[in-house]
């Protein structure tokens, strides 16, 4: 009788330790390592920009504050160890609802509705519980096993329900490291992501920018919207985190709220107020809608980068050469042997397929990241 009381106190101790390990492993490492940007995103929206969230503090706060849910929970409901795991699903439903990108209504309904099912849940279970309790075939590994997968299933299901869109986290983290000033952290980040979207064109254009190397390799990433996505004006795109007013303070001037891209970049030049970095975005802007003839005339009638075309950036140059390739009679003319020996092999080598797909992907393994890839490809 003793070995068997022995037995159950230590299954016991054994079913709360390792849910409460489990828990504490998977919260940590959910917030601290996967979910950091969406709450900083949270945090940014809920003080309208005023507060910043910290990744460590913001882990151990919330960590706590859940963990505390969970005990005041098994207090309340006074379930045996051998149901541990369910006291913790009204703090895994806090985790997922607070890393959900849902709408206020659809977290409101499905929290309400998950909170229902589980209080029917426990009031069962108490019920069963005596039943269970006088069963002569007790084994102490089934509460463990029980819990175990329990708790497995709710983690599961957190990760599902939380911010899982692989863009949206590219993004944030993106926006974040220029918001620290790590722009080649910045740019790290969306070398390892294969998609794109507006937001991540326009973040990785800012990261460019600071080091004014727009023109050196903004084609080196998958480019996505036109020219005017480079901005967040009316027609442009938006940032996630990073605040919009922060760009057009470093940039030295703000369009309207009404004002399109390409009308403020071309106001900001009319009325004397263009700068290096304001040039940069017009001229990649005019590369990204292909408008490679006033990207032609722009650079010619700078009398600095005509008389030196041979020192502009990469893409620059890259579009001179099919400018001058594709115009009879070119407002400019740029040589370049090098340059121009590159672009003939990359037409060489479009001309010996006949299928479009095999093409594509002949020319995307030696000439990705070009502009001519860019131009006809992409």
């Amino acid at each position: 009788m003793e070995r068997s009381q022995s037995v159950r106190r230590n299954s016991t101790i054994a079913t709360k330790v390792m849910c409460a390990v489990v828990f504490l492993t998977f919260t940590v490492c959910y917030l601290y390592f996967y979910q950091a940007d969406t709450l900083a995103l949270l945090q940014h929206q809920l003080s309208q920009g005023q507060t910043h969230y910290g990744r460590t503090v913001g882990t151990v706060l919330i960590t706590i504050t859940l963990l505390l849910l969970q005990i005041g929970i098994a207090a309340l409901t006074k379930l045996k160890a051998s149901h541990e795991a369910l006291t913790y699903l009204p703090s895994m439903l806090a985790l997922a609802l607070l890393t959900s990108c849902a709408s206020i209504g659809k977290i409101t309904a499905v929290g309400i509705a998950v909170l229902i099912i589980w209080i029917a849940a426990v009031c069962l279970t108490k019920k069963m519980e005596p039943f269970m309790e006088s069963s002569r075939a007790y084994s102490p590994f089934r509460p463990i096993a029980r819990n175990m997968l329990t708790m497995v299933v709710m983690a599961t299901l957190v990760g599902l329900a939380g911010n899982s869109d692989d863009l949206r986290h590219t993004q944030l983290a993106i926006e974040r490291h220029i918001g620290e000033k790590n722009y080649e952290e910045a740019l790290a980040v969306a070398e390892n992501s294969e998609h794109a979207n507006e937001g991540m064109t326009m973040a990785r254009a800012l990261a460019l920018a600071h080091q004014g190397k727009m023109g050196e390799r903004l084609f080196e990433f998958p480019i996505v919207g036109k020219g005017a996505a480079l901005l967040p004006t009316a027609d442009g795109a938006k940032f996630l985190l990073y605040p919009a007013d922060s760009l057009w303070q470093w940039i030295g001037a703000k369009p309207q709220a009404t004002m399109t891209t390409e009308r403020f970049l071309q106001l900001v030049k009319k009325q004397g107020k263009d700068t290096p970095t304001l040039r940069q975005y017009r001229l990649c802007s005019m590369l990204i809608d292909r408008r490679i003839d006033d990207f032609a005339r722009e650079i010619a009638a700078d009398t600095a980068s005509a008389n030196h075309l041979n020192s502009l950036p990469k893409h620059y140059r890259e579009a001179l050469t099919l400018y001058c390739h594709l115009r009879g009679n070119p407002v400019l003319t740029y040589k370049e042997s090098a340059m121009k020996t590159d672009f003939e092999d990359f037409l060489e080598l479009g001309r010996r397929y006949s299928d479009k797909k095999a093409r594509r992907t002949a020319v995307y393994e030696q000439y990705e990241g070009t502009y001519w890839w860019y131009y006809f490809y992409q």
